[in-house]
């Protein structure tokens, strides 16, 4: 190799970081962080980086060389960040907030990919990762079933039978909690059955490939009896067929979707009437789970809504300040049980179950428009690469257009299921379900930039 040719270790860094990546995603947090750290490291110490910033574009190997993200996205993005940083000096517990804020650096992981992923052929990274899975899924299925934890010594095992019997277990994989299961899953169903459904994505054998590990995903899911996943699942699914429907199809069958959730939240609003209708002893548990969600049934969830609500009304523009809820929401959960009389289940420093309402806690409702504004943005770009990738367009002549447009379409779903899911959980929060969020964003972003580049 000549002194003036460029290392091969770099592009194979990257390669390996990527796949790294994708596995690590379906069981292990310490993976997954390593993956994260290393890739920013070797981002870091790339020429190519600099490059790029030097000339205001992206230098020409990029396979979409002079074309950048547009600013709004970064913009988006940076603005949250920044009024989380102004939060946390207008706060008590400066330094502690700023701790707490230090565990969010992935944040910058969709930029970061777009130097890494020209170097991993990304049809083999997606059948790699849908492998791995379907063998956490299968794990899953036989948690469920059977309550082990084989990858746990014993004294560490977390394993939880349902609560209200019937001899099953929640699947939690290799992960902490099922809900935390249940929220990457999710995302690997609608992302992987995106692929494995599209015509013209990839070879057979491997359209068959994601197809299956998206199905056993969504089996995983489900086998999670995690609800807030089951609602992102189902969202996320009418949002891929509604994308994929010819639009005099996707407009009626929207709004009989939307009649059809109104008309199951009515009933779990309603009460008991879903109960002592169709609840019986031998109901089996995924049934159960379904017919016993309510206000009345799931009380600690609401009155921590109620609290987090009196919160934001006293901090309403910066909020309390990231990671202090521990310290902040007590007396506000303590006229709540002054109210009502009810007794807190959960610690005042397992947040407030909703994303929504704990980005406004913590960031204000600043914040929070900046929270919405970066899933917005990514929903924007999406759209509007989809939209270059029309049948007639030029874009959609190129060997590659039908997998930028089922990678598209599957990152919408599957950030919109998760987006749905954080209606009821801290999903965005949680490091396992928000690496799997950060990647998906980053492939549309680079999906976008590459489908920018056919156009040219």
């Amino acid at each position: 190799m000549s002194p003036s040719a460029p290392s091969p270790l770099r592009p194979w860094l990257y390669r390996v970081l990527i796949y790294g990546a994708f596995i690590s995603a379906t069981f292990t947090i310490a993976g997954s962080e390593a993956s994260i750290i290393l890739l920013m490291a070797v981002a870091v110490s790339d020429p190519a980086l600099w490059r790029w910033i030097r000339a205001g574009a992206p230098p020409a190997p990029l396979p979409y060389g002079g074309r950048n993200p547009p600013a709004w996205i970064g913009g988006a993005l940076l603005a949250l960040v920044g009024i989380a940083l102004v939060s946390a000096c207008a706060n008590p517990g400066t330094l502690g907030t700023l701790d707490a804020m230090r565990y969010h650096y992935r944040v910058f992981l969709p930029f970061v990919l777009l130097l890494a992923l020209p170097h991993a052929g990304l049809r083999r990274v997606f059948g790699t990762f849908a492998g791995f899975v379907a063998l956490f899924s299968v794990y899953g299925a036989i948690q469920y079933r059977f309550g082990v934890d084989w990858l746990r010594p014993e004294g560490y095992k977390i394993i939880r039978p349902y609560q209200f019997g019937g001899g099953v277990f929640h699947a939690v994989g290799n992960f902490t909690h099922h809900i935390t299961y249940g929220g990457v899953m999710l995302q690997a169903a609608l992302f992987l059955l995106a692929l494995g459904t599209a015509r013209d994505s990839g070879g057979l054998r491997l359209r068959a490939l994601w197809a299956a590990g998206g199905a056993l995903a969504a089996l995983g899911t489900v086998l999670s009896l995690a609800r807030s996943a089951w609602l992102g699942t189902a969202v996320g699914m009418l949002i891929l067929v509604l994308l994929r429907l010819p639009r005099r199809w996707s407009a009626a069958l929207g709004a009989l979707a939307v009649l059809g959730l109104a008309g199951y939240a009515a009933l779990v609003v309603s009460g008991s009437w879903l109960q002592e209708r169709f609840l019986r002893e031998d109901s089996p548990a995924l049934v159960q789970r379904l017919i016993r969600t309510s206000p009345q049934s799931d009380v600690d969830r609401v009155r921590m809504w109620q609290a987090g609500l009196l919160a934001v009304r006293e901090r309403p523009w910066l909020g309390a300040g990231m990671g202090r809820a521990g310290e902040v929401l007590p007396p506000y959960r303590q006229v709540i049980v002054e109210r009502t009389g009810y007794r807190y289940m959960l610690e005042a420093g397992e947040g407030l179950h909703n994303i929504y309402l704990q980005v406004a806690f913590d960031t204000g409702l600043l914040g929070l428009a900046a929270y919405l504004a970066v899933w917005g943005a990514v929903f924007v770009w999406s759209g509007q690469a989809l939209a270059a990738l029309r049948p007639g367009a030029s874009a959609a002549r190129h060997p590659d257009a039908g997998l930028w447009r089922a990678l598209l379409q599957g990152a919408v779903a599957a950030l919109a299921g998760s987006m749905a899911a954080g209606l009821f959980e801290n999903n965005a929060y949680d490091k396992e379900v928000q690496g799997v969020i950060l990647l998906l964003m980053g492939l549309a972003l680079y999906a976008g930039l590459r489908v920018r580049a056919l156009r040219a």
